[in-house]
Parts: structure tokens; sequence; C-alpha cells
């Protein structure tokens, strides 16, 4: 029987592996050194466009090139700072919308699914629900990642008194949903995630003819399509009301008969 081998045989990437072996504690080779916070990226730039407006305002007795140097680099300055700052927003709306844009894109992407199967089982009139459930997805997917995000289901979690989660309209931005809806026919989604499509608000698109008028268009008929939805929905209980009034003055008359001929 062969004898096992003594603790000083074994590889020292492996002795932490080996029972009974204490491990060895990290030294920290700065004890003294104190954590800095991260320096931001930005003030090394704010401090010299001060510096060099200072100089252009408070020397004006500056040889022109020197002063045109300057004023090169100032503008230089200006634009890496709006660059920074650009990107800075950006990261800081990826992490403070990501968990709403993840939920909202798995429930689209369920409410989708329900209604491919239905249609796969012979259900009729689903083409529009589906197109709009696509567009819904591509929202939640593809809304600029440098735009503050306009949740579609605002309310999700809010119970009802039997503890049944409340159904809420759809909103979000309609603007935007508009504006997805139309990059998805010119396959330009990438873009619009990417900020590459819009500069600012998608508001501005009013004023565009391959964009923004076609996009007002549906708004207008979408709009119209869902204020006839809602009159509909209310004149439901209004009707059902009236034939209860109708049926209660029956009864009443019936009585009434009945007692005087009796």
């Amino acid at each position: 029987m062969a004898t096992k081998r003594p603790h000083s045989e074994v590889h020292p990437s492996r002795r932490e592996q080996v029972p009974g072996q204490e491990k060895k504690r990290k030294v920290n080779p700065h004890p003294h050194r104190k954590l800095e916070p991260k320096a931001n990226p930005v003030n090394p730039i704010k401090s010299r466009i001060r510096s060099l407006n200072r100089l252009l305002q408070h020397k004006e007795n500056l040889p022109a090139d020197v002063r045109l140097n300057h004023e090169r680099e100032l503008k230089s300055c200006e634009w890496e700072l709006a660059q920074a700052e650009s990107q800075q927003r950006k990261k800081d709306l990826i992490g403070k919308y990501h968990m709403v844009r993840f939920f909202e894109r798995r429930k689209a992407e369920r409410r989708l699914k329900k209604l491919e199967r239905r249609a796969k089982e012979g259900e009729a009139d689903l083409e529009e629900q589906i197109h709009e459930a696509k567009v819904d997805l591509n929202y939640a997917m593809y809304h600029p990642l440098d735009m503050v995000y306009s949740a579609l289901w605002p309310t999700k979690g809010k119970k009802d008194a039997d503890g049944n989660e409340i159904e809420v309209e759809k909103q979000g931005d309609p603007d935007m949903w508009l504006v997805v809806e139309k990059c998805m026919e010119e396959g330009k989604l990438d873009a619009l995630r990417n900020g590459k499509l819009l500069k600012s608000a998608p508001a501005q698109l009013n004023n565009d003819d391959t964009i923004g008028q076609k996009a007002s268009n549906a708004r207008a008929k979408k709009d119209k399509k869902d204020k006839k939805e809602k009159d509909k929905k209310a004149q439901k209980p209004a009707k059902k009301a009236d034939e209860d009034e109708v049926m209660r003055e029956q009864d009443e008359d019936e009585d009434s008969e009945g007692g005087f001929f009796e």
C-alpha cells in the first residue's frame, strides 16, 4: 500500500484544498493608504474651460495667434465636456431604468406569445393586436438609452381588495411608441436605441416629412380609435341601466294592474 505524500509535496496552488491547511490571509501591501473616491472625468475639463474663459476675458492684449489658439482649445474642451456629460447621463439612465425595461420586455413577450398562440388556434381578427404587441416589445427593447423611459404599465404590482392584480390601460410615451413603430418598418431600431436617430425629444419629429408626418397621422388615428373604444365601454353600463329601469317600470305596472282587478 502506497503511503500518502506529505503536505510539503503538494503543489502550492492546491494547498488550500487539502484539509487541515490554514488559509493564509492576503496582506494589504499598502495598509495606511486611504481609499479615495474615483475622480470625476469632467472636472479637469471644466477647470480648463474656466481657465481659458478667464484668460480670454481679462487678457485683452493677447496676440492674435495666441488668442485664436485659446479659442480653438476652448471650443474643443466644450465639445469634450458635452460628450462626457452625455455619456454620463446615458449611463445613469441605463442603470435607473434597467429593471423597469426588463420586466416590461418580459410582460410584452408573454402578451405577444399569448396572442400568437390564440391566432394559431384559429381565432380571427388578431392581426392588429399582434402588431401592437410587437410594437410594445420593441418599445421596451429599443427605447433610446439616453432618454427618460416612460413605462408602458407603470402601476404593475397594484392589487384590488380580493388580491387580484389590477389590469391597467397601456400608457407610455405615445410619440415614442409611434416612432418605434415607424423604425420597425424602416429597420432603424438599433440606431434609435443608440441615440443616433433622435437628437432630443421625439416631438421634434413633427416637422420631419419622413417620420414625423406619418407618426402624427398614425397618432391621430390611434387617438380616434381609443376614444371610440372608451365611448363604447361607457355606453354599455348606461344601456344596461336603461334596460333595468324599463324592466322595473314594467314590474311596477304589472303589480298595480293585478291589485286593481282583484
